[in-house]
């Protein structure tokens, strides 16, 4: 009996002590900054440019994030936890200029841009009126070495009916910390 009760505790401490590595990580978001963005290479890219494709088009959150604490061994990336101290709870996007008739200058454009999360194989529903959106770094390359999102990109699902310079400005409203906003530079959608 004492060697199974042996090899029972044996085993009971490598299973408990083979968790105990698992990162633990929180982080909470800074601030928010928008920039126009191209996502034809593939994988978007901020751009300077004043115009673009409207198929190609995509809308970057820099959202700032600082880590606030990390506890155990390593990061597995399965296993481990990473988690937002104040999350987006919801979103509002509008434009400075009709888009089309549905939707004139300063109306909820949510529902015309989807999250796109790491790469196009996780593309979301589109956004929703009163939609909130999750960003995580999880689908990334490089997770394991950066496991919370720098940014998150929103990718326009419907052209505009005109072709005129327009801004677009997004409001978050981030758990207990009230409201951000911020705005694109000019950008013509073709």
């Amino acid at each position: 009996m004492k060697p199974f009760l042996f090899v029972f505790s044996f085993v009971a401490l490598i299973l408990f002590s083979s968790c105990e590595g698992d990162e633990y990580v929180t982080y909470r978001f800074t601030s928010l900054d928008l920039k126009n963005a191209d996502s034809s290479p593939g994988m978007p890219m901020v751009i300077n440019s004043d115009s673009i494709r409207n198929e190609v088009y995509v809308l970057r959150l820099n959202l700032h994030p600082v880590e606030v604490s990390r506890k155990g061994r390593y990061f597995d990336t399965y296993e481990s936890s990473v988690r937002v101290l104040n999350p987006i709870v919801k979103i509002k996007i509008t434009s400075s200029d009709s888009f089309d008739i549905m939707h004139p200058a300063g109306s909820n454009m949510n529902n015309y841009f989807v999250y796109l999360a790491g790469n196009y194989m996780h593309v979301s529903e589109p956004i929703g009126y009163d939609g909130t959106i999750e960003p995580t770094a999880r689908y990334n390359e490089d997770y394991a070495e950066n496991n919370f999102p720098e940014y998150a990109d929103l990718l326009l699902i419907h052209p505009p009916d005109n072709l005129v310079y327009r801004k677009f400005y997004v409001e978050l409203t981030i758990k207990d910390e009230g409201i951000w906003k911020d705005s694109t530079t000019l950008i013509k959608l073709y």
